[in-house]
């Protein structure tokens, strides 16, 4: 036994190798876009309200697409899947460096979500070779994808300083391109098949709902928010929705198993993930637009590109901190304090960030606040649902807490759409109106009113035992913005 596990262990340890190259590169991808906000906003005309579909579109899309990825791994393999997910994040980012036009980019955006698919993928083709010595190799992808994400930051912002935003788009586009040779000739096939078929009608369902209620409510301000487009698009796609619902509960094998959140006691935590989500996300356009707001708006701080990223890159490794210190504080204080503790000082962060927002070194240390807390309740969250979660159903309970998250970013993000779009200001000189400063401060409040209901929300969740609360990875994503 001890020769074949001798045997073994090279090919083991190339295939995480290569996997950790693809979580680098979806590390870097992931915090690529955010540093260069201010220049794709300038490109294209656009205002900083309509700068929040970026990152919207993408979260949307990521919703629908992971769980139905992951349970087509499930069905045809995961390699098959994790080749097809990365040659549609490779079309989706050349179609965002080539975008004639916004609508354009955001297509490309929405192609890109299966990206969040990766980790899932990678998790099971480790699991299936490693076995019980699954933890070190899933550790090292997390890593990778943590590191992957700080470092785009820096990466994306010091190349938009050198080269123009065409160029610098174009980067994320070549890596992918690369990773889908890597993945089809040096990645093995998982062999094992789960039995069942794909709920495309749930996804598309999900799809739907979530299009139609985000788009009404981005758009409401401009529209008008007792329009007939309004307010259809918001009922219609609330009883889209209901629908879904009642098809999950009937179909065998649902998209989402929505029963987990009576039998694994896990409503309370998806409620504060779906929160957790909206605050994480909702808020990163509003912070990266006004890093690089011109000095001519009257505010802003004015930064480049690389200071941006620099910026970001501090949020990053903060965020990273707060990853680390949360087992610390679950064991000495229980599983909830690091969630409630994380989400106050989160929203310390950003009440600071509206008493004193006008000097870039008071504005990085605020960011450093939420990056801290941002962390601490990723880690102590992810573990808490996990732990909660019945031991058959722990791989799907973590994606219902990811998809949370995510449906959050998104909702967040198209209300904080029509939010900066319905307070603007005009500038002399300016073609159109843009984004007001009160118009940013209304974000960071919203912000920090939302970490508060994610404090209060963990409040009220039950404890864990110690062993179990530290016991999990954070799970699939990143900490970081």
């Amino acid at each position: 036994m001890s020769g074949r596990l001798a045997a073994t262990a090279p090919k083991l340890t190339a295939v995480v190798g290569f996997l950790v190259v693809l979580e680098l590169a979806s590390g870097i991808l992931q915090a690529w876009y955010p540093p260069l906000l201010p220049s794709i906003m300038e490109r294209y005309g656009i205002t900083a309200g309509e700068l929040n579909w970026v990152s919207a579109v993408y979260l949307l899309s990521t919703a629908v697409c992971v769980p139905l990825i992951t349970k087509l791994g499930d069905l045809y393999g995961h390699r098959r899947l994790l080749i097809i997910s990365a040659a549609l994040v490779a079309l989706g980012s050349v179609l965002v460096a080539i975008a004639p036009t916004f609508g354009v980019l955001l297509v490309g955006r929405a192609i890109q979500g299966p990206l969040l698919a990766f980790l899932s993928l990678e998790f099971a083709l480790v699991r299936e070779r490693a076995g019980d010595r699954a933890g070190r190799p899933i550790a090292l992808l997390l890593g990778a994808l943590t590191i992957g994400g700080a470092a785009g930051f820096l990466l994306s912002g010091v190349t938009r300083q050198y080269l123009s935003l065409s160029a610098t788009l174009w980067f994320p586009a070549v890596a992918m391109i690369i990773v889908v040779p890597v993945a089809a000739l040096l990645v093995p096939e998982t062999t094992v098949r789960k039995a069942g078929r794909a709920d495309w009608i749930g996804a598309g369902l999900l799809g739907l709902g979530l299009v139609l209620v985000l788009a009404a409510v981005g758009n409401g301000g401009r529209w008008g928010w007792t329009s007939t487009a309004t307010l259809g698009g918001i009922v219609g796609g609330l009883v889209v929705l209901a629908v879904w619902v009642a098809v999950e509960r009937r179909v065998a094998v649902p998209l989402v198993d929505l029963s987990l959140l009576a039998r694994g006691a896990l409503g309370l935590p998806l409620l504060a993930g779906f929160f957790f989500g909206a605050e994480l996300f909702g808020g990163q356009p509003a912070t990266a637009a006004f890093l690089g707001l011109p000095a001519r708006y009257g505010f802003g701080l004015g930064l480049g590109p690389a200071a941006i990223g620099a910026a970001l890159f501090v949020f990053g490794v903060a965020a990273v901190l707060g990853t680390l210190v949360a087992p610390l504080l679950a064991e000495r204080f229980g599983s909830r304090v690091p969630v409630v503790g994380g989400a106050l000082v989160t929203a310390a962060g950003y009440l600071l960030t509206v008493l004193a927002h006008t000097s870039v070194p008071g504005f990085v240390v605020w960011q450093v606040l939420i990056g801290i807390g941002n962390g601490l309740v990723m880690a102590a969250l992810s573990a808490y649902v996990v732990a909660r979660a019945p031991a058959d159903s722990v791989g799907i309970g973590s994606g219902i807490f990811n998809v949370s998250r995510t449906v959050g970013g998104a909702v967040a993000g198209a209300a904080f759409v029509a939010v900066m779009a319905g307070m603007v200001t005009t500038l002399p000189g300016a073609p159109k109106p843009v984004s007001s400063e009160a118009s940013f401060v209304t974000v960071w409040l919203v912000c920090a009113a939302v970490a508060l209901v994610v404090a209060g929300l963990a409040g009220r969740l039950a404890e864990v035992p110690a062993e179990a609360a530290l016991s999990t990875p954070a799970g699939p994503g990143s900490p970081v913005r």
